[in-house]
């Protein structure tokens, strides 16, 4: 198939970046045209025109960066490492550093916390945001879960070991107390009720919010929490 000659430009035959455009591919009404494009590496795929003239790139072989060498990982006393943007260095299982390097890593921050990340294309040409953390775990698109670091406060510690698929809610029994909190304390907040208890332990479990009573102490209200959240999060909860 060709494109009608006055309708677009004929990108056929013309590289950008590591593509190099083979055929027109389709044009669906109202939307951009899409060429079906071969990478340097030997991956054809169809890429949406936008992502060809205005970034050029690649499948996500080499991440886009084309015009960046390659930072290899290496591995150390038993860890391996990946380089990343922005000066950070994200730590991998050893025998994962050699198929990892093949792609540029980026670090983003979220919520304060570097994480690992770089842009590939999905099977239209659509670039779109690839975490390390999903990618190890094997997870598509298509997963709703969640990529966890069991170790909250690691999240550029990508080993095995470190990760695990989660929902929402298992994600959310994984987060640290809130700095707003006022006692300090995962689960504990400061009792309202003019009971003469100062403190009032509460837990939720998917969805639903579970009030554990009040107590005359935060050791008190702690240890409810920390019991209720045993017996509803399991492997899942974290009380600090």
């Amino acid at each position: 198939m060709t494109p009608r000659k006055g309708y677009y430009k004929d990108l056929t035959g013309r590289k950008f970046g590591l593509w190099t455009v083979l055929s027109f591919h389709k044009k669906e009404p109202g939307k951009h045209s899409v060429w079906l494009c071969q990478c340097q590496c030997g991956t054809v795929r169809p890429v949406v025109q936008p992502n060809l003239v205005g970034e050029g790139g690649s499948c996500g072989c080499n991440c886009g960066n084309w015009m960046t060498p390659l930072r290899k990982g290496w591995i150390e006393n038993g860890i391996g490492y990946l380089p990343l943007t922005r000066d950070q260095v994200a730590m991998v299982s050893p025998h994962r550093v050699e198929e990892l390097s093949q792609w540029h890593w980026q670090a983003a921050v979220f919520n304060g916390k570097f994480y690992a990340h770089r842009w590939a294309m999905d099977e239209n040409g659509n670039r779109y945001r690839l975490h390390l953390a999903r990618y190890i775990l094997g997870m598509p698109r298509s997963d709703r879960r969640e990529a966890d670091h069991i170790d909250n406060d690691a999240t550029l510690d990508n080993r095995d070991e470190n990760l695990r698929p989660v929902t929402r809610h298992q994600s959310m029994w994984n987060k640290k107390v809130r700095k707003d909190s006022r006692t300090g304390v995962k689960g504990v907040f400061l009792n309202g009720a003019k009971t003469g208890a100062i403190y009032s332990s509460k837990i939720s479990c998917e969805g639903v919010r579970v009030a554990l009573g009040s107590s005359y102490t935060l050791e008190e209200g702690a240890r409810k929490y920390a019991e209720a959240s045993h017996e509803l999060h399991g492997k899942f909860g974290r009380t600090e």
